[in-house]
């Protein structure tokens, strides 16, 4: 089982991780945005955040920067990500067809 410390490596490694994966995705080079190591990050958050009593003080000032980083990401992702849905291409409507009918 690994030790709080190298956790928090392992969480600092992988927010970096994200940050490159998600400047990939917005450059165009991946097609999808890294869910895989968001939802990773998220749970770690998640399971720190209920288990500060645990950790010492030095500990939980780490943790807390690496979750303040990961906030402002996850925002400045969100952003983006909506700026893009925003401008994307939209499918031209289809002709409509006039009516046979006529009036007489």
């Amino acid at each position: 089982m690994a030790t709080i410390d190298e956790e928090l490596a392992t969480l600092e490694k992988d927010i970096r991780q994200l940050k490159v994966e998600y400047d990939q995705y917005f450059g165009g080079g991946r097609k999808r945005p890294p869910t895989e190591i968001e939802w990773r990050i998220d749970m770690m958050v998640k399971r720190y955040a209920e288990r500060g009593g645990e950790l010492k003080f030095a500990q939980r000032f780490r943790f807390n920067n690496l979750s303040q980083t990961y906030a402002k990401y996850k925002d400045i992702f969100r952003k983006r990500t909506g700026r893009l849905k925003l401008h994307a291409p939209r499918k031209k409507p289809k002709p409509r067809r006039a009516s046979l009918k006529r009036f007489v």
